[in-house]
Formats: C-alpha cells, structure tokens, sequence
C-alpha cells in the first residue's frame, strides 16, 4: 500500500506540472469485476506536452468490507496500468505511437488486423498494447503488439503485426505484412498467476490449490483423502495432469501483401483501388480483388469482393480476438485455439462492405457487414456504432451503443463467444459534472458445448460513476 501512495502522489506531480493544458475526467461509482461489486472512485486524464501525450487511468476499488482489492496492486505490472497509454503524434501524422490501451486497430487494408482491441476485458484485465505507424517519402510502414506484459509470462509471448512499404514514381502503393500470435494460451484466463486457467481451476483465486486433491492434501492425511475418493466425495484428479498454458504453446503466423493505385484525389474527394491477399501458415489463404475505397468528405465507404481457398478467415486478429483466442471444449478436457477452428472452414466466396459518417457534428456513425458463401455453409460478420455529440441532445453529456457479432452462420443466435454489445450513456446533472452508465455483454462457452447457456457464460461488466470533467 505504500507504493501504492508513492505512485499516486507522483501523479498528482505530473498533473501538477500540466494543469494548464490537461483534460480528462474525475469519477466516483460502482462497478462489478467478476461478478463481485466494488466501489470505485479515481480519475483519467490526458497531459499533452508538445508532441507526446500521456493518458492516466487511476482506478481504486474498495470491497463491501471497505477493503481494496488486491488483485490490483501486488504485482509491479499492475503500476504500468496506470497508465492508459503514451503517445507520440496523431494517426495520419509522419509519425504516429501509443502505447497503452488500443480500443480500434487495422494494419493496412484490413485482411489480417482489422479493428483489434486490447481493451475487450477491461477494467477486470487490462493490456500494454502498441501501435505505430510512420510515412518517409514514399517509404510507409504500421506495428501492432497487444500486450508488452505477456512478455512477462512463463512463456513469453505477444500478438503482433508489422508492415512496409513503398510508394513508386506511378503512384502505385505495394506493401508487405506479417503477423502472429506467439502463443494463443495466453488468452486463457489465469487469474492466480499458477498456470492452470481459471475455468479449470477450482480454487481460481488461490495459487497453491488447482484441485479438491491439492486442498485436501493440505488439511487431512492420505488415509482420509483415501476414503473421500472411494466414497465418491473428492475428485481424484491430480494438478500435474490438469492443462496448464505454462508448459505449451500455440502459434499462429499469418502472412500478406497489398497493392493500391490513387483513381481520382483532390482535398475533399478520394477514391482508390486496391487488391490484398494474404496467407495463414499450415492453412490457406484468401483474397480481395476488386476493392475501393472512398472518401467523400465526412463519408467514407469501402467494398471488396471477397474469396478464400479454405481454412481462412479475414481479419484474424479482429476485435473479439481475445474473446476466441482460446477456449476450452468437451467440458474442459480439451483447449481449442483460434487457429484450430479453421480446419475444416471451407472455400468461401463474398463480399464486404463498410460505411462511416459524421452528421453535421450530430452523429457518428460507423457500419460494416460481411457475406461469405460456400456450398454448404454461410459465414456472416456485423459491426455497428452509433455515437451521439453532446451537441444533438441538451443534457447528454455522451451516448453510444455498439454491436458486434463475428463470423456467425446467422443472426438469430445472439449469444455467441463472437458476440459483443454495450452501450455508454451520460447526464449532465450540473455543469462539467456527469451522471454516467456504461454496460458492456460477452459471452464465454465455459463447459465447451459449443452453446450459451446459463447466467454463468454471460459476461455482464457495467459501472455507474458521478463524472468531473476538467
């Protein structure tokens, strides 16, 4: 608790520092992490100076005993979190970094990174992610990691993606692009740190126990334990023969390129066309041609023409990645990765199509949908938000709602582990003072039926705060 009053008040130097050009906002609320509620008050403020940036996110929750959780400060990583993100630049600019929280990335056109988020689990896990990006002369390149903390773990590992560049006296644009994940056990929850995932675990939050076994070993002789397992009553499954993400690893690596050719440019009219292909190691691959995209001042559109080999899907690294990383099937006897479940997807043929606009400073909308097609099986995808200025509605200091739901045969079933939707609601109730609600869904197939059933695979995290801006 010591360092935790050391970092604070560092803090509130910084801030200090930068008080006359810093924003941000001030809160105290309720929020539910685990399916345990908290208090909660802190803050989270940007500190621009010059080119950088620093985003602070400072949150303290306190138990219904009065007590802090602990889980968010006994280990040095959990002090990084405190840092939302630093940056260099704004995208567009020569050069462009933030490292942090990511809520939106695409690398290139999309075929393999295409709105990746590090932030699908926050605030009950939060990642160190990067993004960058720089234009020199005609040379352009992009990187994406997803978690520099992974880096930490007993099999080190990270997400991430890079891509290069260049531009020809013609016009033409060729680049290159390679992304993996290291090892995809690392989106299995462990929240002991022990090694064995926390659906698995039957003492998730104690890293000395992983069985019945283990807890009994520690109380009663061997005779009793004995006893307790011929009656039935103690599962006699040991630790060592549990799954364990510590021991193995699962990678992935994927490989593209892209090709792009400016048709018409002025200052408020663009359109270009480009073609993307790209590979999935020890799978297939998949293709975009043709391919436009548009910008009509405050409305830009794109669309493809889709087709894929098998054993493919585009944009891999999406935005519920985390969610599909990896999970458990046959009631936890067996982990699946992402990578796994592409055997078996067949040739598809289809199209994409994606709008996003702005209303007069009104509404910001943002849409896409994708189509794919086989003889005998149909692969949709459908990602929607709306965003609503606090120039639209008097007292609305802020409003969104979004939906996702990713490579789906239909949209009849909501509840998927592809699924994703919320929304963000905020009241003025006095000036640069607001009341806020925000609500986020997922879903986790916990017993791996393949099916959501059960209040238990429904993954609710919400909090209602009293907001200062400043």
């Amino acid at each position: 608790m010591i360092k935790l009053m050391v970092v604070i008040m560092l803090l509130i130097q910084v801030a200090s520092y930068a008080q006359d050009k810093m924003s941000g906002s001030a809160f105290i609320g309720a929020s539910n992490i685990g399916g345990k509620n908290y208090q909660q008050i802190g803050f989270r403020a940007d500190l621009p100076m010059g080119k950088f940036g620093f985003g602070l996110d400072v949150k303290i929750n306190i138990d219904d005993d009065g007590d802090i959780r602990e889980e968010d400060w006994d280990d040095f990583q959990d002090y990084f979190d405190l840092i939302y993100y630093v940056r260099y630049g704004k995208k567009g600019e020569p050069f462009y970094a933030r490292v942090g929280g990511l809520d939106y990335t695409r690398i290139g056109y999309g075929i393999l990174v295409d709105g990746y988020s590090n932030m699908i689990d926050y605030p009950s896990k939060k990642m160190i992610g990067l993004e960058s990006s720089f234009v020199m002369e005609r040379f352009f390149g992009e990187l994406f990691i997803n978690d520099f903390k992974e880096v930490f773990e007993d099999k080190s590992s990270i997400v991430f993606a890079a891509r290069a560049g260049y531009e020809v006296l013609s016009g033409f644009r060729f680049s290159g692009t390679i992304a993996a994940d290291l090892n995809q056990y690392n989106g299995l929850h462990d929240s002991d740190d022990d090694g064995v995932p926390d659906q698995i675990d039957k003492y998730p939050e104690n890293d000395k126990y992983a069985t019945d076994l283990d807890f009994y070993k520690d109380k009663i002789s061997q005779d009793a334990i004995d006893e307790l397992i011929s009656a039935g009553l103690i599962d006699p499954t040991e630790s060592d023969q549990l799954f364990s993400k510590d021991k193995q690893t699962a990678e992935v690596v994927l490989y593209g390129g892209d090709v792009s050719y400016p048709l018409f440019q002025t200052e408020f009219v663009k359109l270009d066309v480009y073609s993307q292909i790209a590979f999935i190691q020890d799978n297939g691959f998949g293709f975009s041609a043709p391919a436009l995209f548009a910008n009509f001042g405050p409305i830009r559109l794109s669309a493809e023409y889709r087709q894929t080999d098998g054993d493919f899907l585009f944009g891999f690294f999406n935005n519920t990645y985390e969610l599909e990383r990896a999970s458990f099937i046959g009631g936890g006897s067996a982990v699946i990765t992402k990578s796994d479940r592409l055997e078996g997807i067949p040739s598809f043929k289809g199209y994409f199509a994606g709008a996003s606009f702005d209303v007069f400073e009104f509404v910001t909308c943002n849409v896409s949908y994708e189509d794919m097609r086989s003889s005998d099986l149909d692969l949709k995808s459908l990602r929607g938000e709306i965003l609503l200025t606090d120039k639209l509605i008097p007292k609305i200091s802020k409003a969104k709602a979004y939906y996702v739901q990713n490579n789906v045969e239909d949209f009849k079933t909501l509840k998927s582990p592809r699924t994703v939707y919320g929304f963000v609601f905020g009241y003025e109730i006095a000036s640069g003072v607001s009341l806020d609600y925000n609500w986020r869904t997922t879903f986790v197939d916990k017993n791996g039926d393949f099916e959501i059933k059960g209040e238990n695979e429904e993954v609710n995290t919400y909090s209602i705060s009293a907001t200062m801006v400043f």
